[in-house]
């Protein structure tokens, strides 16, 4: 993920996902170095956001 390079140490970076994306961009985000990694519902209740949060830039 070239994000990581653009983010300020402990900078959030927020995905917008399709429907049943959210375990697959979650593991993506973990194996690349993010942390806090959680999943924001939309009203209809479907995981809609994934964020994590990457110390890169240190």
């Amino acid at each position: 993920i070239e994000a990581g390079s653009m983010l300020k140490k402990e900078g959030l970076l927020a995905y917008e996902i399709g429907y049943e994306q959210s375990l697959d961009v979650r593991q993506i985000l973990y194996l690349n170095g993010f942390h806090d990694i959680r999943c924001i519902k939309d009203l209809s209740g479907i995981e809609r956001v994934v964020t994590g949060r990457g110390n890169f830039n240190s």
